[in-house]
């Protein structure tokens, strides 16, 4: 993906000001999402045990760690190396692209400004 007549690849609609507040307010919801979350999993990994019935379960057992290694691997895959997916999808992203950049003069009109970010 490159740039094209100088405009970046990711396009902003920001209406009439409102964008920035909207853009605001989404972050500051994924961070508190994202600490809820954390403070979630804090205490049911490291909790105490609150029931009693809970105490004789075990961890994962060979056969679930032989069906989540092939899942690991797969994901570890994908994270070092993810050029073969990422070119797969490579024209179909460009193609999306594409259709932003010539919609976007019409959503200009109709919402405002937009914001292009190199």
């Amino acid at each position: 993906m490159t740039e094209k007549n100088g405009q970046g690849l990711v396009q902003v609609f920001t209406g009439n000001g409102k964008g920035k507040t909207t853009a605001a307010l989404g972050t500051v919801t994924v961070v508190f999402a994202a600490a809820y979350l954390l403070w979630a999993l804090k205490r049911m990994l490291y909790g105490p045990i609150a029931k009693p019935e809970n105490e004789a379960l075990t961890d994962l057992t060979r056969r679930e760690y032989l069906v989540l290694a092939p899942l690991l691997v797969v994901i570890l895959w994908l994270g070092l190396f993810p050029g073969p997916v990422l070119r797969r999808m490579q024209p179909s992203s460009e193609r999306f692209i594409e259709l932003v950049r010539l919609r976007a003069p019409a959503a200009q009109a109709a919402h405002g400004p937009i914001l292009i970010v190199r």
